[in-house]
C-alpha cells in the first residue's frame, strides 16, 4: 500500500531566495532548469511587487509544455488581524 496521492512522484527543491529576498533572475533560471529536468508540476509560493512581462513569458513557456504551475494568490505578506489588511 502507498501513502499519499503520488507514490511514484519525485520532489526537486530549487532555492530561489536568500537573505535579500527572491530575485526574478533566480526564479527564471529555476523554471528553465525544472523544465529541462522534466518537471511536470511546480509551486511558486511567492508574489512579485510589480507585474513583469518576462515573468509572464516564463509562465507561458511552462504552460506550453503542459506543465502545471501552482502560484500564490493574494500573497501580500499582510497580517489579516490588522485593520489595514482587511
Amino acid at each position: 500500500m502507498h501513502a499519499g496521492v503520488s507514490p511514484t512522484g519525485r520532489v526537486m527543491c530549487l532555492r530561489v531566495g536568500d537573505h535579500e529576498g527572491v530575485r526574478l533572475s533566480r526564479q527564471l533560471m529555476a523554471m528553465d532548469y525544472a523544465l529541462q529536468q522534466g518537471a511536470q508540476v511546480s509551486v511558486h509560493p511567492f508574489s512579485l511587487e510589480t507585474e513583469s512581462e518576462v515573468y509572464r513569458e516564463a509562465f507561458e513557456k511552462l504552460l506550453s509544455t503542459n506543465h502545471l504551475a501552482v502560484v500564490a494568490a493574494g500573497d501580500s505578506d499582510c497580517d489579516l488581524d490588522l485593520d489595514e489588511c482587511k
